[in-house]
């Protein structure tokens, strides 16, 4: 992609869409938006492969985070403890930024680290508020252990973008 400028918006809508779609009983819309968002990632990408796979790495590591921290009453989606399939959308998105708009963190490991303690959490409590989700009943304990979380979240994301598993499935195709 060219232009991280493009990728960083399409980001926000992303966001965005889903914090007011799932906020309003609207989920199917942020789907929408959100497979609309990741096309348009994918066209623009120079590397489609690469992205398919972390974007798809990403789902499922989102997936079981924030599933983890429902089980635990961190996180509560509507009254159940799975990861909402938007949200699990929006990680992708997410992880549509790590080699475009987020590429100046990378490598730069306590850097990524603040960031993610930081924005992670915001994210988080940004979207409790458009009532997409709920924190659990102590909301300064839940921002903290997003913090603690998205602090390693980050950096790992950035280690595993580096990762190419397509070299793996070539290796066993011999």
């Amino acid at each position: 992609m060219k232009n991280s400028l493009i990728n960083f918006f399409l980001f926000q809508i992303a966001w965005f869409a889903c914090a007011l779609g799932a906020g309003n009983n609207a989920e199917n819309i942020s789907l929408l938006v959100l497979v609309l968002v990741l096309t348009i990632h994918l066209f623009l990408s120079r590397h489609r492969q690469r992205d398919v796979q972390f974007l798809l790495l990403a789902a499922i590591i989102g997936a079981l985070v924030d599933s983890t921290l429902g089980w635990f009453g961190i996180l509560k989606f509507n009254d159940q403890w799975l990861s909402p399939l938007w949200l699990v959308g929006l990680w992708m998105a997410f992880a549509s930024t790590i080699h475009y708009s987020l590429s100046w963190l990378n490598k730069k490991l306590i850097l990524s680290s603040v960031f993610g303690a930081i924005a992670g959490p915001l994210s988080y409590y940004a979207g409790s508020k458009f009532g997409a989700l709920q924190l659990g009943a102590n909301v300064v304990i839940c921002v903290v252990i997003l913090a603690v979380v998205w602090a390693m979240i980050l950096p790992l994301f950035f280690a595993l973008s580096k990762i190419r598993p397509t070299l793996a499935i070539e290796y066993y195709k011999q």
